[in-house]
C-alpha cells in the first residue's frame, strides 16, 4: 500500500473527506488525519492495534502426527529432567543443590548420564552445549569444589578437567538498571538469550532462581516473571532448562511437598517438572531426590522408593570410564549413588530433639536388633541386608549404630 492510499484509508476510518484525493495528499489534510487518528487511538487503542496472532489452530489428530515427527524426549537426568522441559530443582540451603547442578551440566556435556539413571538398554546421548549460570559460587569456592584439596589451600592441583561443552557465567551486574529495561530480570533475559544464540548451546542451567531478582521468590510477582522468562527462552530457543531455587524453613521430619518451595503455586505452573533435594536426618552426609510434579508420564521416585547419593569428592572421570595413568584423584565434589530406600528412613533420626523415641524409630528398633544380632554372629553387611530385605548401607547404620 503507497502512501496515498494510506492516507485515504486513515481519513476513511477518521471520519474525513479529502480534498482533492486523485491529485496527492495536501499537506492540511495529512495535518489533520494525523490529528484525528492520534485522538482515536487514545480512546480505542485496540481499533488500531495489530490482530492478536497468539494461537496456531490444527486438527487434533495434525498434532499427533507433529508430536511424532519430533521423536521420543531424551531422559537427561532420568525422568527427572526430559529434553525440551524447564525442571525445577529446590531444597534448602546446604543441601547440595549446586553441586548436584554443576554434576549434572558435566555429564550432560559429556554425552553421559547419571547414575542409577544410566542403565543398558537407553539409546545414547548426544553430547550437549551446557551454559550454567552461576550466582553462587564465588571462583575461589568453585576452584575448593573441582581440585584435589580438602579446602584449606587455593592452590590444589590437579583440577578436575571439565567438558568444553560446559560454560560457566557469573554475576558482573553493578547494581544498575540500564534505560529501556524495567528490572534486573530483563536484563537478565536478555543478556543469556545473547549467550543462547552465540554459544549455540541446547541446555541452561540457572542457579538460583532466587537470587536473579534480587529479592526473594515468596513475591509471587518476582517469581511469575523470572518464570515466564526462562518460559520464553524455552521456546524460542527449542533450549532445556533447569532452575535451580531455596526453599522456605520446613520441618525435616516431615514429607517434602511443593509447598516447601517458595512462590511454589507460581513457579509450579510454568515448570513441566519438579523435583526436591532433601538431607537425610539419618545420615548426615546422604541426600535424597523426590519428584514432586510430573507432566510426562508418571512419577516413578516418590515417598516409597527415592534415590541416595553420598555427598563427596571422588574422581568422577575415572567413574565415568575416563581413567587417567597416575590412578585415581577425588577432585570432584559431587553425588555418587548409593542406593534406593524409603524417605521416612531420611526423615527422622533414633531421638528427637526432645530425647524421647520417634514413631519411625519405634518401628525400626526391632529390626536394628535383629541387624546388630546378626553382625554379632559375625554375619556380613550383605547378608543382613538380604535376610532383613533392607538397603546395604541401612543395614551397615544399624549394625554399626543402632
Amino acid at each position: 500500500m503507497n502512501g496515498m492510499e494510506e492516507l485515504e484509508r486513515a481519513a476513511i476510518e477518521a471520519g474525513i473527506e479529502l480534498r482533492e484525493p486523485t491529485k496527492g495528499p495536501d499537506p492540511r489534510d495529512i495535518e489533520r488525519v494525523q490529528e484525528m487518528i492520534r485522538e482515536a487511538k487514545k480512546r480505542d487503542p485496540k481499533a488500531f492495534a495489530e490482530p492478536a496472532d497468539v494461537l496456531i489452530g490444527r486438527r487434533a489428530s495434525a498434532w499427533l502426527t507433529i508430536g511424532a515427527e519430533d521423536g521420543p524426549p531424551d531422559l537427561l537426568f532420568g525422568p527427572f529432567w526430559q529434553s525440551g522441559e524447564l525442571a525445577l530443582m529446590f531444597g534448602a540451603t546446604g543441601s547440595g543443590k549446586s553441586v548436584l547442578g554443576v554434576q549434572i551440566a558435566e555429564t550432560l556435556a559429556r554425552g553421559e548420564r547419571m547414575a542409577p539413571f544410566n542403565r543398558p538398554g537407553l539409546p545414547p546421548l548426544k553430547p550437549q552445549r551446557v551454559l550454567y549460570v552461576d550466582f553462587e559460587l564465588s571462583n575461589r569456592q568453585f576452584v575448593m569444589r573441582y581440585s584435589a584439596g580438602d579446602g584449606s589451600e587455593l592452590d590444589t592441583a590437579p583440577y578436575y578437567e571439565f567438558s568444553r561443552d560446559l560454560f560457566r557465567a557469573v554475576n558482573d551486574w553493578n547494581g544498575q538498571i540500564l534505560e529501556g529495561y524495567d528490572s534486573f530480570a530483563e536484563m537478565f533475559y536478555s543478556n543469556v538469550s545473547d549467550f543462547m544464540w552465540e554459544l549455540e548451546t541446547t541446555v541452561l542451567v540457572v542457579d538460583n532462581i532466587t537470587i536473579l531478582d534480587q529479592s526473594s521468590t515468596s513475591n509471587a510477582s518476582i517469581a511469575l516473571n523470572i518464570m515466564r522468562s526462562l518460559h520464553s527462552l524455552k521456546r524460542q530457543h527449542h533450549i532445556s532448562i533447569l532452575v535451580l531455587a531455596h526453599t522456605n524453613k520446613r520441618q525435616t521430619r516431615m514429607p517434602i511437598t511443593y509447598e516447601d518451595l517458595q512462590g511454589s503455586v507460581n513457579l509450579a505452573n510454568f515448570a513441566d517438572s519438579i523435583f526436591a533435594v532433601g538431607r537425610s536426618r539419618s545420615t548426615p552426609e546422604h541426600r535424597y531426590l523426590k519428584q514432586i510434579k510430573v507432566r510426562t508420564g508418571r512419577p516413578v521416585y516418590i515417598e516409597h522408593h527415592v534415590p541416595v547419593f553420598a555427598l563427596e569428592k571422588y574422581d568422577l572421570a575415572a567413574a565415568q570410564g575416563r581413567p587417567k595413568p597416575d590412578g585415581e584423584t577425588p577432585n570432584f565434589l559431587g553425588f555418587k549413588f548409593v542406593e534406593f530406600a524409603h524417605e521416612e528412613e531420611h526423615l527422622s533420626t533414633a531421638f528427637g530433639d526432645t530425647g524421647k523415641t520417634s514413631r519411625p524409630a519405634k518401628r525400626k528398633r526391632p529390626i536394628i536388633r535383629r541387624a546388630r544380632r546378626l553382625a554379632a554372629e559375625g554375619r556380613s553387611t550383605a547378608e543382613i541386608a538380604a535376610e532383613l530385605g533392607i538397603p546395604r548401607s541401612t543395614a551397615h547404620r544399624y549394625a554399626a549404630n543402632g
